[in-house]
């Protein structure tokens, strides 16, 4: 069990590349080019002037936010995977540093669907929203969706790992290191 905590942090490395200038073109271009598909009708020039406008202010907007996530991404990678080394050598206390980075990751979970207010653009949307939660949530799925409609595996299997499999990881591992202490508590009556 306590190699898993080295383990499930391994995957993050691959998700660290691309870069987030070049991710955010490329999934500019895999949306428009979805988007464009499904749509019919021919654009004169001041719509698809205003169109490109458009395209690389959400551009920027993508890229912005995707080093924000890249650097946190970052973070916590270094960190699980200090504490994964920790739990797997059997160092003293590896416990508390596993019950503090489960946590911590539960935590900006928490924080990054609740409390940060990342500008999904509605063209993103399969229906508008005015909850932050919502939008976020289509934002994942409209992700997973241009993703497998594109044919790449990498954009899907990032969200679905990110977003449900490693908190339900962290759940786990949270509710298996509070049992542990639970049974390790000495009987003093």
């Amino acid at each position: 069990m306590l190699w898993l905590l080295l383990l499930a942090w391994l995957p993050l490395i691959v998700f660290l590349f691309p870069l987030p200038p070049h991710a955010a073109k490329q999934l500019q271009n895999e949306i428009h080019a979805t988007a464009t598909g499904e749509q019919s009708g021919v654009a004169g020039a001041t719509e698809e002037s205003m169109k490109q406008q458009a395209s690389r202010e959400e551009i920027e907007m993508f890229t912005s936010a995707m080093w924000v996530r890249w650097m946190q991404t970052l973070g916590l990678l270094a960190v699980g995977l200090l504490v994964g080394v920790m739990a797997w050598r059997g160092y003293r206390h590896w416990q508390w540093f596993a019950l503090g980075m489960s946590i911590l990751y539960l935590a900006s979970v928490v924080f990054r669907y609740l409390l940060m207010e990342r500008a999904v653009p509605d063209s993103w949307l399969f229906f508008e929203a005015g909850n932050h939660f919502l939008r976020v949530v289509q934002a994942n799925l409209r992700l997973v969706e241009v993703g497998v409609s594109n044919g790449s595996f990498m954009r899907p299997a990032w969200v679905i790992y990110n977003e449900i499999l490693m908190p339900i990881f962290q759940v786990a591992v949270l509710a298996w290191l509070v049992w542990l202490y639970s049974r390790r508590k000495p009987q003093t009556r």
